[in-house]
């Protein structure tokens, strides 16, 4: 029986939301099968779970408008922020956002964290 399931990227391949919405539900799944709460599923972003469409746009809209993109540059993380907070519920203190572009997985219990 596992602690924990860990997801380490690639997620997706395009980072749409299409692909997110799939892999919430077979994570889902797969949380249940084994009887874990959905925070024991560890997911740390890939390289694939950007929408380079979105980071393109930001991008664009800043030189549009004479402005200077701004790091984090958020915008590529939007399908995967969504993702995250449909994954384990709005509030909760698994999140991942422009101020904090990362997420520290706690678990006293089992003497892990994950970030």
């Amino acid at each position: 029986q596992p602690d924990l399931i860990v997801v380490s990227g690639d997620i997706a391949e395009w980072g749409l939301a299409k692909e997110f919405a799939q892999a919430a539900e077979a994570l889902a799944w797969l949380a249940d099968h084994y009887g874990l709460a959905r925070r024991r599923v560890v997911m740390v972003p890939g390289n694939h779970d950007v929408n380079r469409k979105h980071c393109q746009s930001y991008f664009l809209d800043c030189e549009g408008n004479g402005e200077t993109p701004e790091e984090p540059y958020a915008a590529k993380w939007k399908n995967w922020m969504a993702f995250i907070e449909d994954f384990y519920g709005e509030g909760s203190d698994l999140r991942f956002d422009a101020v904090q572009p990362w997420t520290r997985f706690d678990y006293p219990e089992l003497g892990v964290t994950v970030a």
